[in-house]
């Protein structure tokens, strides 16, 4: 199913009282989607920026490699702020609260995740990792953005490295909307 231009999910795997958990949030429009589709499901958005996580509602705070306090750069537009590298219009910086998916997931207290939506501009290097892992194991699916290309906070032989650790895991789908890099993992 076709949340968006860029989001996409396999619509078998989403319960109705399900919980959709989305990282970094541009805009509503996926939020608007997925309450059209499953009214009844539990929507949850986490946002880096503080400006941004007020104005959507959100939780604030960054996908991480580990706990604890990270730079977040800002960018011209808020598409452009990351935590994973300094971006080439950046504007300034903030220091905001990381988390990992496991403790994130701890503090929302979401013991499973129907769908995992994803665009933390090069943060989802760490989510790829944490997926490999135990915590995986409480997410159905994910589609995630990928910043290899457009942005290039990293290689492709980077990300090829990190999602040969996916292998045996997830069943991976992969779309370029507009030129952008996406993948849709879906737990085997």
């Amino acid at each position: 199913m076709q949340l968006t231009r860029f989001y996409w999910c396999d619509e078998r795997l989403m319960r109705p009282d399900g919980v959709v958990l989305q990282i970094g949030v541009a805009n509503t429009q996926v939020a608007n989607a997925l309450k059209e589709n499953w009214p009844t499901m539990r929507h949850v958005m986490v946002e880096a920026s503080r400006k941004n996580a007020w104005k959507f509602v959100a939780m604030n705070a960054a996908l991480a490699a580990e706990r604890g306090p990270v730079k977040l750069w800002l960018g011209k537009k808020p598409y452009e702020h990351s935590t994973f590298g300094k971006p080439a219009s950046c504007v300034g910086s903030e220091i905001v609260r990381g988390l990992t998916l496991a403790s994130m997931l701890d503090e929302i207290e979401l013991p499973e995740v129907d769908l995992l939506l994803c665009n933390c501009e090069g943060a989802e290097m760490h989510l790829l990792l944490q997926l490999a892992g135990h915590v995986g194991c409480g997410v159905r699916q994910a589609c995630i953005a990928l910043h290899y290309g457009h942005v290039q906070y990293y290689s492709l032989k980077t990300l090829d490295a990190m999602l040969a650790q996916l292998n045996g895991l997830w069943d991976m789908e992969f779309r370029r909307p507009q030129g952008l890099e996406y993948v849709l993992l879906t737990r085997k």
